[in-house]
């Protein structure tokens, strides 16, 4: 006889609410992992800086412009660039990037880091990230408490899955924003880092994210067998992974075996069909192995497929320019434009400008500039004047810098009337520097439409810039 008792209602729900919580709490910490293991890499490496009392003391705060790069990263650069200089003086840069931090994020934790790291000097870079949902820092609690909700992965995840299917986002900005990125190689001690890795494999062995990320750190190093295994564990633990299948096929690809790493960019591509950045993966690929047609072929399909998609319209006119066919990266630009009227125009102006048309090119740009001096969103000049009160109360030199190619002209205005900004306009040099030259020279990828992610090449060019601004600043030139 069954004496089980029937579930009431309020039992039902109660188990429904359970599970969706601990459904919310597992995917909150697998997104958590990719920002964990860059900020792990990057505090190895800021240790010594922040050991030390000697020298001028700056922080280079932002996102991940800032974050990403090692060794190859603007701030460890521009320590070494500082430090070549006949001064005197001997200087500490500490890198606090955070990898897709906006104006309110870089705010929030202006305080905590400056009372960490002690500089006197802090260069912001920032304000790429920020959207209509930015919030407004305010230093009392009640923003404390609706940040602490709004910094939840799970959160900003559902409010861009709200806005795609409100038509205001496109698939791309969902699984470019959300897709764990990793430096390009470790700040320092890389044996640390190791270590830490494992200590986290072995506290929670079902963690498919730690092995993802463990298998990224030996593929860096070259570690091709190690990684390997890291990859198809990940892959055990989660099957089809995207994104540890992607580097999957790469780590065959770097060893030779270049039918397995096709099928494995194809079967990725398959699985996930809306996905954009699996037809970029396979593109990648086939441009890596020097079949162009095929890297074209995948850009159209995924046009087909996903046919309002800006960025994928964007990465094949860019496709168009890297490899020299300059007229149908211009209509693809221009059709991009449709979609998305500043992004496309801003590929347009940068594509001119390497072919060597600089007149053409900074047309375009003037048109930009026209734009981007009413771009900013009331939080992002609230939070931009917020950063410089902080910083203007504590005695510390800010140091404002603008992203690589865009005019410093909006961040002046912005802060017209303030005195004693170090302002650093990256817009001539990159642009004399990409003149006649590849777009891949400088920048990894194209998320930003006129620029990216720096290379090492990119990050030496605002690593001297900055130095020399910061050189002429302390000689009060």
């Amino acid at each position: 006889m069954n004496n089980r008792q029937p579930t009431t209602f309020l039992q039902k729900i109660f188990l429904l609410i359970s599970s969706i919580a601990f459904f919310l709490v597992l995917l909150e910490m697998g997104l958590r992992v990719g920002g964990y293991a860059v900020i792990l890499f990057q505090d190895a490496g800021n240790r010594p800086a922040m050991r030390s009392d000697e020298g001028y003391r700056i922080l280079c705060v932002g996102d991940s412009m800032t974050a990403f790069g090692g060794k190859d990263s603007y701030p460890f650069l521009l320590e070494e660039e500082l430090n070549q200089n006949d001064t005197g003086i001997t200087f500490r840069v500490m890198n606090k990037g955070r990898i897709g931090a906006d104006s309110a994020t870089v705010v929030s934790q202006l305080a905590e880091n400056i009372e960490l790291t002690q500089p006197n000097m802090v260069i912001a870079m920032v304000g790429i990230n920020d959207t209509l949902q930015t919030p407004k820092y305010q230093p009392d609690k009640k923003f404390a408490q609706r940040n602490f909700v709004t910094n939840f992965r799970v959160y900003k995840l559902g409010k861009l899955l709200w806005a795609h299917a409100a038509d205001k986002l496109s698939k791309s900005d969902i699984v470019m924003l959300f897709s764990p990125r990793f430096c390009h190689a470790a700040e320092t001690k890389p044996d640390e880092t190791e270590t830490r890795l494992k200590e986290s494999i072995a506290k929670d062995p079902q963690n498919s994210s730690a092995y993802y990320y463990l298998g990224k750190y030996y593929r860096q190093y070259g570690k091709m067998p190690e990684a390997e295994k890291m990859f198809k564990k990940a892959l055990e633990l989660k099957p089809g992974d995207f994104l540890a299948s992607c580097e999957l096929g790469w780590c065959y690809h770097a060893s030779g075996r270049h039918n397995e790493a096709l099928e494995i960019f194809i079967a990725a591509l398959k699985r996930e069909s809306d996905n954009p950045l699996a037809y970029y993966q396979l593109g990648c690929y086939f441009m890596a192995n020097k079949k162009y047609a095929e890297a074209e072929r995948v850009f159209k399909l995924g046009m087909v497929k996903i046919p309002d998609d800006y960025m994928l319209h964007v990465w094949l006119a860019s496709y168009y320019r890297d490899v020299g066919r300059y007229a149908e990266a211009e209509t693809m630009y221009k059709k991009s434009m449709k979609l998305n009227p500043h992004m496309g125009m801003r590929g347009l102006a940068v594509s001119y400008l390497v072919q060597g048309n600089a007149e053409l090119a900074e047309k375009y740009f003037e048109e930009i500039n026209k734009v981007d001096m009413e771009h900013y969103h009331d939080a992002t000049k609230h939070n931009f004047k917020q950063l410089e009160k902080i910083l203007r109360d504590k005695g510390i030199v800010f140091v404002c810098v603008q992203y690589p190619i865009r005019s410093i002209r909006p961040l002046r205005a912005l802060f017209r009337g303030s005195d004693g900004i170090v302002f650093v306009d990256n817009e001539k040099i990159f642009k004399e520097a990409l003149k006649g030259q590849s777009f891949r020279k400088y920048f990894s990828d194209v998320f930003a439409s006129d620029f990216g992610h720096c290379t090492r090449e990119g990050n030496m060019l605002l690593a001297r810039n900055i130095a020399n601004a910061v050189i002429a600043h302390l000689k009060g030139q």
